[in-house]
């Protein structure tokens, strides 16, 4: 018996970008991983909307950690790769 099992792997290499929905005007912020922190954020993530102005979820800050980690591991990126199981795993 044959199993056919589609994974979807990804390479850090394919991210670049990070979009932020609001929930409160429907806005999508989009966030370059590779960009430089612009304007007069001290941050890569901003606290509130640019369109509307409420805060955005708190969990979101973590995009600060994911941009420090991304920006550390660009030298690499080329060799990193993600998947929703182990390439070893048996399947079921």
């Amino acid at each position: 018996m044959l199993l056919m099992r589609k994974q979807r792997v990804l390479s850090i290499a394919d991210f670049r970008y990070v979009s932020i929905h609001c929930v409160h005007c429907n806005s999508t912020l989009a966030l370059d991983l590779e960009g430089e922190i612009a304007g007069r954020r001290a941050y890569f993530t901003p606290t509130a909307c640019s369109v509307c102005g409420h805060d955005f979820d708190s969990a979101l800050t973590n995009l600060n950690m994911l941009n420090q980690v991304y920006k550390k591991l660009s030298a690499a990126k080329n060799a990193i790769t993600f998947s929703g199981e182990a390439e070893n795993e048996p399947a079921e």
